[in-house]
């Protein structure tokens, strides 16, 4: 995850900085509030897709895995706790 906002972030300061045309005083060192204001924008816009793509993911896991799993230990706990009481019967 912290790979695609960086990917993203990195993305959108290049998209930022190639649309503008650089002046002189852009190649002295100083920046335009523009650039800095596009680059906060895509900024925005990634951590807002992340923060949608997230909760999808959370939930597809939840869903796909988290609850199949919960199921299969309770049904292996319920067999455990039968085999455990044969094994007492068995010992008596």
């Amino acid at each position: 995850m912290k790979k695609v906002f960086l990917g993203l972030l990195t993305i959108s300061m290049f998209t930022a900085c190639g649309s503008e045309q650089q002046s002189d005083n852009e190649k002295s060192g100083t920046t335009d509030s523009g650039v800095v204001d596009k680059i906060q924008e895509g900024m925005n816009e990634a951590i807002d897709t992340l923060q949608r793509k997230g909760g999808k993911l959370a939930d597809t896991l939840k869903k796909k895995v988290v609850e199949p799993v919960k199921e299969d230990v309770k049904k292996a706990g319920e067999r455990i706790k039968e085999a455990v009481k044969d094994a007492k019967k068995n010992i008596e």
